[in-house]
């Protein structure tokens, strides 16, 4: 089984856990899901505005 790397089409090579291109250092995977630390986040933000429409 193979994967090509999304950023430059090289073939990846499964290393760590992870697919990782040899040719350009993309990862794929290593940055998604659930965050890598469980600390709180440091920035408050404030609530999303609403997307009902006024009629």
């Amino acid at each position: 089984m193979t994967e090509r790397c999304w950023r430059c089409g090289a073939e990846m090579e499964w290393r760590h856990g992870t697919w990782q291109c040899a040719r350009c250092r993309f990862k794929l995977g290593c940055c998604e899901g659930e965050p890598q630390t469980s600390c709180e986040a440091v920035a408050s933000l404030p609530p999303w505005p609403s997307s009902k429409s006024e009629a």
